[in-house]
């Protein structure tokens, strides 16, 4: 998923010294994000700073800040899921992937995942869709771990391997 790059403005806070010409700005410490933290240079006004998040975690808003507006606009970090079965094959990416070929087994914030489900009236597999959201990924409550011989040495017969409805 791609961000829009925002411009999120910050509180400026001005100090004028009126000694002949000269006038300075100084901007206040940028607010901290819980699980990520803000990459600048100086605190100027309106000196542009990022804001990144730590691994595992996905930036949900402005990428970019500038000192100037509220703070109520700064951006949060969302945590990535990680899928808890350990065997079977799911949609991601719009590709079929093995769950131990998954880095980590772990997907972002906001990705969708397709669990396979097998009609056992028809015969066949269907992909089920869950979100990974701020961390949390419901698996679909028709979706059956397969054993560890079936994963391993039947998985032809998984759902998301035999004819889909």
């Amino acid at each position: 998923m791609m961000l829009k790059r925002l411009v999120l403005l910050l509180v400026c806070e001005v100090s004028l010294y009126n000694l002949g010409t000269s006038t300075t700005e100084t901007c206040q410490h940028p607010p901290a994000i819980p699980n990520g933290y803000t990459v600048v240079r100086q605190y100027d006004c309106k000196e542009k700073f990022e804001y990144k998040c730590h691994g595992n975690y996905i930036l949900d808003g402005a990428v970019e800040a500038q000192c100037e507006q509220t703070e109520n606009q700064k951006p949060v970090c969302r945590a990535s899921c990680v899928i808890s079965v350990r065997r079977g094959r799911i949609l991601y990416n719009n590709q079929k992937t093995w769950l131990h070929d998954l880095p980590e087994r772990r997907v972002q914030h906001a990705d969708r995942v397709a669990f396979y489900c097998k009609d056992k009236d028809r015969g066949c597999g269907y992909p089920v869709y869950t979100q990974c959201l701020d961390g949390n990924l419901t698996i679909p409550s028709c979706y059956k771990e397969p054993s560890s011989f079936t994963y391993n040495l039947n998985h032809k017969n998984l759902p998301s391997e035999i004819q889909q409805c």
